[in-house]
C-alpha cells in the first residue's frame, strides 16, 4: 500500500508539472505573437532581404587567421529614399598566440538603387567604408587578459535623405579610437575608450556654414559586460 500510495503521489507531481508547462507555452505562444506583431509592423522598412554569407578560420603557420564575407540585396528599405540596395562585405584578421598582437581590417560597399525624391535631393547612390584596428593582447596581470588596441576608418557619402535636401553633395568621417579592456576571467570585461570623429562636408557655402561647426566630435566611453 506504501509504494501504491508513493506511485500515486509521483502521478500527481507529474501532472503538476504538466499543467505549469502547458501555461508555460501560453505565455511563451502569447509573448511570439507580440514579437510577430511587431514585425509586421516594421516591414515598410525592409520588404523583402536576401543575404548569404561565408567565414573560414584556420592557421598560418603560428598565426591565427579568419576571413568573413557577406553579400545582402534589401527591397523595399524606405520607399521615399531607397527602392534595393547592394550590401558587400570583407573583413579580415590575424593574430600572434605567442606575442598577443593581433590585427584585422574590413571593407563595406553598398550601392542603393535611389527612388525619385531621394535622386532629386541629390542622394549619393554608391557608399563605401572602411576600417582597421591593431593592437595586443596579453596577461600582464593575475586577474586576466588586457587588451589595448588602436582602429581607424573612413565612411565616405553616408550622408541622408534629410543632409541632401539641405544641400550636402558628400561627405566624409574619419574616425580614430584608442580602447583598453579588462578582463577578469571570462566572465567580465570592464573598458574604455576614447573616439573622434572628424566630419569633412562638401556642398555650397550655405551647407558649409551649417556643418562647418560639427567637424568634430570627441567621446570618451567607460562601461562593462558581464556574461551570464
Amino acid at each position: 500500500m506504501a509504494a501504491l500510495k508513493e506511485v500515486r503521489q509521483r502521478i500527481k507531481a507529474v501532472q503538476g508539472i504538466a499543467q505549469v508547462t502547458n501555461a508555460m507555452k501560453m505565455v511563451a505562444t502569447v509573448k511570439m505573437k507580440r514579437i510577430h506583431d511587431r514585425l509586421l509592423k516594421a516591414r515598410p522598412y525592409v520588404e523583402t532581404l536576401y543575404d548569404i554569407a561565408g567565414k573560414w578560420k584556420g592557421n598560418l603557420g603560428r598565426m591565427k587567421a579568419s576571413v568573413a564575407l557577406g553579400y545582402a540585396i534589401n527591397q523595399g528599405i524606405n520607399g521615399l529614399h531607397y527602392k534595393e540596395a547592394e550590401n558587400f562585405q570583407i573583413q579580415a584578421g590575424l593574430m600572434d598566440p605567442e606575442t598577443g598582437l593581433f590585427g584585422s581590417i574590413a571593407y563595406q560597399n553598398e550601392d542603393a538603387d535611389l527612388a525619385v525624391l531621394a535622386t532629386a535631393a541629390g542622394m549619393d547612390d554608391d557608399t563605401d567604408a572602411w576600417w582597421l584596428k591593431i593592437g595586443i593582447k596579453k596577461q600582464w596581470f593575475s586577474m586576466g587578459d588586457t587588451s589595448l588596441s588602436f582602429d581607424y576608418g573612413q565612411y565616405s557619402d553616408q550622408y541622408g535623405f534629410a543632409e541632401a535636401s539641405a544641400g550636402v553633395t558628400g561627405s566624409e568621417v574619419e574616425r580614430i579610437g584608442v580602447a583598453l579592456d579588462q578582463y577578469f576571467g571570462s566572465s567580465l570585461i570592464i573598458y574604455g575608450k576614447w573616439e573622434q570623429l572628424d566630419l569633412d562636408v562638401d556642398g555650397p557655402a550655405a551647407t558649409q556654414l551649417i556643418y562647418g561647426g560639427v567637424d568634430e566630435l570627441d567621446t570618451f566611453t567607460l562601461g562593462a559586460v558581464y556574461f551570464f
